[in-house]
């Protein structure tokens, strides 16, 4: 069963963000978890019946409201660049350590590689998380502190510098690129997307356009 029903607006949790979808997609994974096919899906979504009722893994949209407190730290030329941009607070760390100002972060996200988890480690709180983006040991390290340690090491395995993002961009406005989009349809024609995806007939993406978007 696939249907279309008004539900709550959805309050963020601390961890969580709320966005407002204007697209999204509906692709074979959906259709498998739906259908619980293979089996091993009940396992992961539900065995009578899915966990979770609204599908889609897929969206484009707008941050609407995130229960998020932002520390960022940088040097001195950066200090009003990244307050501009909506840090709460802004380190400049050429005057001030953050691992030794007796403060602790719930997530420290190392975006550039500078630190190490042993380094960051007494700023973390019990299940807090150390999110890197550099350096094998940290990898090593993700695996070793998802089954023991009170703060966890993350390793996320896609990433993308800014300057692919910026080639990605050129690309695009070039007309070099073009993405792949099969069928478009109205939110309220979610069925008849998923029935199509489940054809497998589909070449790239398969997208639902939300709130009038195009």
């Amino acid at each position: 069963m696939l249907r279309l029903e008004e539900v709550p607006r959805p309050v963020p949790k601390p961890d969580e963000i709320l966005v407002r979808v204007r697209a999204t997609t509906v692709n074979r994974t959906d259709c498998h978890r739906r259908a619980a096919d293979p089996f091993v899906w009940r396992l992961i979504a539900g065995l009578r019946r899915p966990r979770r009722r609204i599908l889609g893994s897929e969206l484009a949209g707008q941050v609407e409201a995130a229960g998020a407190d932002v520390t960022a730290v940088c040097n001195t030329p950066n200090v009003g660049l990244v307050a501009s941009i909506g840090a709460d607070r802004v380190i400049d760390y050429t005057r001030e350590d953050f691992t030794r100002n007796g403060q602790t972060y719930d997530v420290i996200y190392d975006t550039v590689g500078k630190h190490r988890f042993r380094r960051c480690r007494g700023s973390l709180p019990r299940g807090g998380i150390y999110l890197a983006t550099d350096l094998v040991q940290n990898m090593l390290l993700a695996v070793g502190t998802s089954v023991a340690g009170r703060r966890k090491v993350v390793f996320p395995m896609s990433q993308h510098a800014q300057k692919d993002v910026v080639f990605m961009a050129g690309l695009l406005a070039s007309g070099r690129y073009r993405p792949v989009i099969d069928r478009c349809y109205r939110l309220d024609q979610a069925a008849d997307a998923a029935r199509y995806v489940e054809t497998q007939q589909k070449t790239g993406n398969v997208v639902l356009t939300v709130g009038g978007g195009s």
